[in-house]
């Protein structure tokens, strides 16, 4: 994870230049998408009780009555997570190998931009929760081998930890998109404030028109933190890439 220092998120959302993006753009908003809209079927709704046994196996058998509240359990965290929302950010560099996979994936093939936001830590107050994506399903085995469901779980302690896990668990081939999600109660657009938004970096096919356009509308919008970059082909190597200042 990338801290801008012990208060602030530094993190990057790659965008494709449609109309939900000048929609976010004017308004200062972002989407929080619930689950089930996500690209990867198996993100945040993976089998609950399935990990319950994996996490349970090699110990003692489990009886019937401590496999049904294994089941209210698992539904008590499902249920809620199925309509809660789900931001991602990337936390790794832009210029990276590996994010030149998500500029090719969400950028529209470098013709998007990539969105950099400071997001102080206060505002995961107000959610569910935030925490970097754990590739392979360590974590949330861990978090469930932990509880004791002897007595009734607290949702602070208990069901909102492990739904947090749950959220942000993803097979390990994803790794390469360094993640770290932000959990909201629920699906929808959530307002950030302009100063969090710190950069728009350009792709290496952003129209002329479209830089133009998005510089303008920062100026015009009252984006006063937002500098502008550019993604250019680095000396450094055939499939290198580096980042420069943009002119505005």
């Amino acid at each position: 994870m990338t801290l801008t220092d012990e208060t602030h998120f530094r993190g990057h959302k790659f965008r494709q230049l449609n109309e939900f993006f000048w929609k976010n753009l004017v308004a200062s908003t972002v989407y929080f998408p619930p689950p089930h809209q996500l690209n990867d079927p198996y993100d945040c709704q993976i089998d609950l009780m399935k990990a319950v046994r994996l996490a349970k196996a090699g110990g003692e058998p489990m009886t019937e009555a401590a496999l049904e509240r294994w089941r209210d359990f698992a539904r008590t965290v499902t249920e809620p997570a199925a309509t809660c929302g789900v931001f991602s950010l990337c936390a790794g560099d832009i210029r990276g190998m590996n994010e030149s996979l998500l500029w090719a994936h969400y950028a529209d093939n470098h013709r998007g931009v990539c969105i950099t936001y400071e997001v102080p830590y206060s505002f995961v107050a107000t959610l569910i929760g935030f925490a970097p994506v754990t590739y392979g399903g360590d974590k949330l085995l861990e978090a469930l081998r932990s509880l004791d469901l002897s007595v009734r779980p607290a949702f602070e302690t208990s069901i909102k930890p492990v739904i947090t896990n749950f959220l942000t668990t993803k097979a390990k081939q994803w790794a390469y998109e360094q993640e770290a999600r932000f959990i909201s109660f629920q699906s929808g657009l959530v307002q950030f404030e302009r100063e969090w938004l710190r950069q728009i970096c350009f792709g290496l096919n952003t129209s002329r028109d479209d830089r133009a356009a998005i510089i303008e509308a920062i100026k015009r919008l009252g984006y006063t933190n937002c500098e502008f970059a550019e993604l250019v082909h680095s000396e450094d190597g055939l499939y290198a890439l580096e980042s420069r200042s943009a002119a505005t």
